[in-house]
């Protein structure tokens, strides 16, 4: 029997320790992976939290607008009425639509101070009217009031409140922070997005 020396590296081996580096190894990749994984999935938790959070703001947002856009339409209708019309028709059924419209702005914009006055009335009639409701019964009690048609100082009136309710509602809207809200939202410049 010969009988050969083994010298090096691998002569006083044992397997055992070779399974151990490589159970080592497999540990701080899967513990890497693991934390990178973990990385991954709290920024997409944020971001998922970002995203929903703008669109809830974006449902608001597209309710104000809708109900803004229809009172727009009848604040201008009521202007060139008193500018132009006639129709005494015509004027009742602004004054109806504009009552129905005061009433659905009180779903959207609740009045301030509902606390302390108006404790008599119904609850969506507590507290003080938001502006842009203000400027929708201003242009009701204008049309009420007038004598007669058409009628330039009521014109001019209501041409106020048109201004007065466009940038209350746009304040409401701000639709300068949309543009701010997208960039959180992707980390990019979207200035040109919404205008």
């Amino acid at each position: 029997m010969i009988c050969v020396e083994q010298s090096g590296l691998f002569s006083q081996f044992d397997p055992r320790v070779l399974i151990s580096g490589f159970a080592l190894l497999i540990s701080i990749a899967s513990f890497g992976f693991a934390f990178f994984w973990n990385l991954k999935n709290q920024k997409y938790a944020e971001f998922s939290k970002r995203l929903a959070k703008f669109n809830a703001k974006q449902g608001a947002r597209e309710q104000l607008l809708s109900w803004a856009s229809e009172s727009m339409d009848e604040l201008s209708r009521a202007y060139v009425l008193c500018q132009h019309g006639k129709d005494h028709d015509e004027r009742l059924m602004i004054m109806s639509s504009l009552t129905s419209l005061i009433d659905k702005g009180r779903w959207l914009l609740p009045n301030h101070e509902h606390e302390h006055f108006g404790k008599n009335k119904e609850s969506a009639f507590t507290g003080f009217r938001q502006g842009p409701l203000d400027d929708l019964v201003v242009a009701y009690n204008t049309l009420d009031n007038i004598p007669s048609l058409p009628n330039s100082i009521a014109a001019e009136g209501l041409m106020k409140c048109k201004r007065r309710f466009s940038s209350a509602v746009q304040e409401k809207l701000d639709p300068r922070n949309v543009n701010a809200d997208l960039d959180e939202l992707t980390g990019g410049s979207n200035e040109q997005t919404i205008r």
